[in-house]
């Protein structure tokens, strides 16, 4: 967590990015701690960040309550 927030100061980590589940993976993300991701899957994968940003904020049928 330390060096989420050393790269960028101003941000509110969401818990996911910091935690794992018993499997080590995690499907069920909220839509913040997807968003929270879009610049690293937008570089690693080499797309633009408004397209990543698109389909995290696609309608998925999955109520956040």
């Amino acid at each position: 967590m330390e060096k989420l927030k050393a790269e960028d100061p101003t941000v509110s980590i969401p818990i996911e990015p910091v935690t794992t589940s018993g499997s080590g993976l995690d499907p069920d993300i909220s839509p913040k701690a997807a968003l929270f991701q879009v610049a690293g899957v937008g570089k690693s994968r080499n797309m633009p960040e408004d397209r990543i940003r698109d389909l995290v904020n696609q309608p998925t049928g999955v109520c956040w309550a």
